[in-house]
């Protein structure tokens, strides 16, 4: 217990840090050539689209993130409210009629729920940057944002595509990432 005045407080469990990037490292010299060859192929797996995009980040020293430690991290911190968190298209244009139920409740998307809107809050100029790097050179990605229901989240935005999986590449500071700057 910690002691303040006269009123105890007990620390619940350990303070979860926020997760760190990591740089995204790819050495397949020969990934160019491979994806030439699937495209003559006509192929376009999740595969090849998560190789792209982390292909990309690679390239461009774009940082990620490790999913379970941004899942735990989230989780944490929408439950301290009593809330769930979700993933949230952050455009209108990355909507998509799939469902993905999360664990308990936690990281979940539902196309026809009116919930997963797109992302209604400001979003920073360097992780708007890093998604354009990224829709550029790999058109099939979609960008989606966590968000759980208080005033303010901290946010983490991730690209993905069907049977991708979110690969996560920027966090920041709700509301206050402009006055950083």
């Amino acid at each position: 217990m910690f002691r303040r005045s006269n009123i105890a407080v007990q620390q619940l469990g350990p303070i979860m840090e926020r997760p760190k990037p990591k740089l995204v490292i790819n050495n397949n010299a020969r990934f160019s050539e491979y994806c030439k060859l699937a495209t003559e192929l006509g192929l376009r797996s999740a595969a090849i689209i998560r190789a792209e995009i982390l292909q990309v980040m690679a390239d461009n020293a774009i940082q990620g993130y490790d999913p379970e430690e941004v899942y735990q991290y989230l989780k944490k911190k929408a439950n301290e409210h009593g809330q769930i968190w979700i993933w949230r298209p952050l455009r209108e244009r990355d909507r998509v009629e799939w469902n993905i139920a999360g664990r308990d409740g936690n990281g979940s998307y539902w196309s026809g729920s009116p919930v997963y809107r797109p992302y209604d809050r400001a979003v920073p100029f360097e992780v708007l940057r890093n998604a354009k790097v990224i829709q550029d050179r790999v058109p099939d990605a979609l960008f989606w944002v966590s968000d759980y229901a208080v005033p303010n989240p901290d946010p983490f935005i991730a690209a993905t595509a069907l049977d991708v999986g979110q690969i996560i590449f920027g966090v920041w500071d709700e509301p206050g990432f402009f006055q950083n700057r």
